[in-house]
């Protein structure tokens, strides 16, 4: 019996997500056109379907920032909800395709008690030199926003 009850849980699953995820697909693209608005479907994987529908960043940034103990981190690490999994990739490509959204996470980093960091910028140029920056900058987040310090 617990057999047959674990397949059925199994195949129900599979159908939840498969169902989650077109409907996710359908509220960045019909929903937006139909509605004139994206629906609010709470799951972090559903919430902003351009990452993985509609749009692919060609010129990626990695956004990292030193803790208190001297170690590299990533910025999504700051963000107060990351997604599940894979915060980085998504955090990383949200930066990618709307650069403004680093001026939030760092507004809710201090907004939430969090010390001030330097979170620096390496801008690539996948066609040509894919294993290093081809640009890098740091920019100070404090109670005053973000300012470009080097």
């Amino acid at each position: 019996m617990s057999r047959a009850l674990g397949r059925t849980f199994a195949r129900t699953f599979a159908l939840v997500w498969m169902g989650l995820a077109g409907v996710g697909a359908c509220n960045g693209a019909i929903a937006q056109k139909a509605l004139g608005r994206r629906l609010d479907l709470r799951l972090p994987h559903l919430q902003q379907a351009y990452v993985m529908f509609i749009e692919i960043p060609r010129s990626p940034a990695v956004h990292t920032f030193v803790d208190e103990q001297g170690q590299r981190r990533s910025v999504a690490d700051l963000q107060a909800a990351p997604a599940i999994g894979y915060a980085r990739a998504r955090i990383e490509a949200n930066f990618t395709l709307a650069p403004e959204l680093l001026r939030h996470v760092c507004r809710q980093h201090i907004d939430g008690g969090g010390a001030p960091v330097d979170i620096t910028t390496d801008e690539h140029r996948l066609n040509f030199h894919p294993e290093r920056p081809y640009r890098s900058y740091t920019e100070r987040c404090t109670a005053a926003g973000l300012a470009r310090v080097r």
